[in-house]
């Protein structure tokens, strides 16, 4: 991300590759940054990191790539008891296939609208917004995860918007108070860690709303 805003092609090429060893958490964010490079980085910029990114990812696809597919698609924890993602829990609570995928696929577009409504900007709350997203919607996604978005999202929450940074941390914490029953663990971790990202969503996705599109339609000042 330091590499996007500062137009540094290395840092973004090598911060990309990284990114895309834990592509739970980051998927939708590697989707929306060629296009950010397109609309916000010169012509030739943006073909030089597209032309390097190819140059490293070609050999080390062909090397490992079919056990990082493996990795991402066909996991052995997917579908398990301690999957988050949105389509395993919907599953265990016995939501049908095709309603299932209905609510993917709008929960998908309105982050795509949200998103593109200011392709300029690349805010920290935008890129908890999409973290949120890509571990709502990822193949599989274990409950650790969060501490991603954690980290880059809810801690500068407390400051900026202390009533839903405060609500967010005590979601996170609230488990460990129950450490001591295994069994609440055992049955309801997954599908509670798959609340408080959903939640996560729908709070980064209000503060990007208000900061990027709300203000945007406000009147000038005379």
């Amino acid at each position: 991300l330091y590499g996007m805003s500062s137009k540094n092609i290395l840092i973004v090429v090598a911060g990309g590759l990284l990114a895309a060893t834990k592509i739970q958490e980051t998927w939708v964010l590697l989707l929306t940054l060629p296009i950010y490079a397109i609309k916000n980085w010169p012509k030739l910029e943006t073909i030089k990191a597209i032309l390097l990114l190819i140059v490293v990812f070609v050999p080390s696809f062909i090397w490992y790539g079919q056990d990082w597919i493996y990795s991402v698609i066909l996991s052995p924890y997917r579908g398990s008891v301690m999957d988050s993602s949105m389509l395993s829990t919907l599953d265990r609570f016995g939501i049908s296939t095709p309603l299932s995928l209905v609510i993917w696929m709008v929960l998908f577009l309105v982050t795509l609208f949200l998103v593109f409504k200011n392709i300029h900007s690349l805010s920290r709350y935008k890129i908890s917004f999409l973290i949120s997203a890509s571990l709502l919607l990822a193949p599989y996604a274990a409950a650790n995860n969060f501490l991603t978005l954690y980290a880059i999202g809810v801690i500068p929450l407390l400051d900026s918007w202390p009533k839903a940074g405060t609500m967010l941390f005590v979601l996170t914490n609230i488990p460990f108070l129950f450490l001591v029953d295994r069994n609440i663990q055992f049955m309801w971790s997954a599908a509670y860690w798959m609340l408080v990202i959903l939640i996560s969503w729908g709070v980064f996705g209000l503060k990007i709303f208000t900061l990027e599109y709300l203000q945007i339609k406000q009147p000038r000042a005379a």
